[in-house]
C-alpha cells in the first residue's frame, strides 16, 4: 500500500510538472531541455550506482559477508564463476552478499543494507553543492526537479519479496527479512558442511513465533535446533500443526516437514502416523530416494532391524554421491544419529 500510494504521488507530481510546463512553453522549447537533462541524468545515475553498490560491497567485506555476485548497469560480475553476463535491466544494480556465519546477523546485515543509502546520501548532498542552480522555475528547474524525483523515489521505494529486498526493508529487519536471512545463513554453512547449531535458538524464536500460522524454511532449522536443544515437545506440536496448513508452501518444505514428523512419530513408536508422513514425503520430496531413511526409522520401530540397515545404508550411499551431500547431512544430522544409536544399541 505504502509503494503505491508514493508512487501515485510521484506520478501525479510529474505530471502536475508536465502540464504546468506545457502551458508555459512550447514542445519545440521543452524537446531539448528534457534530453539534454535525461542524458545528464542518465549518467549521473550509472556514477551514483557504482558509488552505491560500491559500499555495499566494501561493508560487506568488512563485516565477514561472502560476496557472490555483483551488477552495475547492464553488466554483472559472478565472483563464484569469474564470468560476465548481461542483464536486460540497465538502469539497475546490486550485490549479492551472504553472511558468513550466524554471529550477529541482524547487525551485520543493517550495517550493510545502510551503506549504500549513506553513499547515495552524500553522493547527492556533493552534486547539490557542485552544479550551478539554473534560475528557479525555469524549464531546466521544473524538468529537472520532475526527473531528480522520479529517480530518488525509484531508489528508496521497497523491492517485492518475490525478487529480493530494499535497502530499507533490510534496515528495518522485519521478522519475515530476519527470517530469510537467518535460512540464507543456515544454508550457506550448510553448503559447506558446518553446523547450524551456531544459530542461537533465541534468535529463531524471534522468527519462529512469528509464522505460527505460515509456516517458512527458517522453522525448519528452528525445528532441528529445538530436537537438538531437548524440546521436542515443542517441535512436534508445531509440526502437527503445520502439516496441517492448507496454503501454499513449497513442496521440498511440505516433504521436510512430512520427514522429521514422521522420524520424531517412529522413534516414539507411533507407527501409523509416521506411516501418513512417509505417504506425503513420497508425494512431496524432489529426490526419489529421500524417504528411505523414514522407512529405516519405521522398520527400526517395528523391529526389522535388518531391512532398517539395508535402507540405512542405502540412504547414506545415495547422500554421499550427491553434489548436496552437506546441505541434505545439515539438517538431517540429528536423526541420522538417532537412528545410527537405535540400530548400534540393538
Amino acid at each position: 500500500m505504502w509503494r503505491f500510494i508514493v508512487s501515485v504521488l510521484t506520478v501525479g507530481s510529474v505530471g502536475f510538472v508536465a502540464v504546468r510546463l506545457l502551458r508555459e512553453h512550447s514542445v519545440e522549447e521543452i524537446a531539448p531541455v528534457v534530453l539534454r537533462v535525461l542524458a545528464l541524468s542518465l549518467a549521473w545515475w550509472w556514477v551514483h550506482i557504482g558509488i552505491h553498490e560500491g559500499a555495499h560491497w566494501l561493508v560487506s567485506r568488512l563485516v565477514g559477508f561472502r560476496v557472490v555476485d555483483v551488477q552495475w548497469g547492464p553488466v554483472a560480475f559472478s565472483l563464484e564463476d569469474r564470468k560476465f553476463s548481461l542483464k536486460s535491466n540497465v538502469l539497475s544494480g546490486g550485490v549479492v552478499s551472504l553472511p558468513a556465519g550466524p554471529s550477529l546477523v541482524g547487525p551485520r546485515l543493517k550495517r550493510v543494507a545502510l551503506a549504500g543509502p549513506y553513499a547515495t546520501a552524500m553522493f547527492t548532498a556533493l552534486i547539490f553543492v557542485m552544479v550551478p542552480k539554473p534560475v528557479n522555475h525555469s524549464i531546466e528547474w521544473m524538468v529537472g526537479l520532475a526527473m531528480g524525483s522520479v529517480m530518488l523515489v525509484s531508489a528508496i521505494l521497497p523491492g517485492n519479496v518475490e525478487k529480493g529486498f530494499s535497502d530499507f526493508q533490510l534496515w528495518r529487519l522485519s521478522p519475515t527479512v530476519f527470517g530469510h536471512w537467518l535460512y540464507t545463513c543456515a544454508l550457506n554453512r550448510g553448503m559447506r558442511g558446518q553446523p547450524l547449531l551456531e544459530i542461537s535458538l533465541s534468535e529463531l524464536d524471534t522468527v519462529h513465533t512469528s509464522h505460527s500460522s505460515d509456516p517458512q524454511p527458517i522453522d525448519i532449522i528452528w525445528v532441528v535446533r529445538s530436537i537438538t536443544e531437548g524440546q521436542t515437545l515443542a517441535a512436534m506440536k508445531w509440526l502437527a500443526q503445520a502439516r496441517a496448513f492448507t496454503g501454499e508452501i513449497p513442496q521440498w518444505l511440505r516433504a521436510d516437514m512430512a520427514m522429521q514428523h514422521g522420524v520424531l512419530l517412529a522413534l516414539e513408536g507411533s507407527l501409523p502416523e509416521a506411516q501418513q508422513c512417509l505417504q506425503e514425503v513420497r508425494t512431496f520430496a524432489a529426490i526419489d530416494w529421500y524417504p528411505l531413511i523414514l522407512e529405516a526409522c519405521i522398520a527400526t520401530a517395528a523391529g526389522r532391524l535388518d531391512d532398517a540397515d539395508r535402507l540405512f545404508a542405502e540412504w547414506k550411499s545415495h547422500v554421499a554421491e550427491h553434489k548436496l551431500k552437506h546441505l541434505l547431512m545439515a539438517g538431517n544430522a540429528w536423526l541420522v544419529d538417532a537412528l545410527q544409536a537405535r540400530l548400534t544399541n540393538r
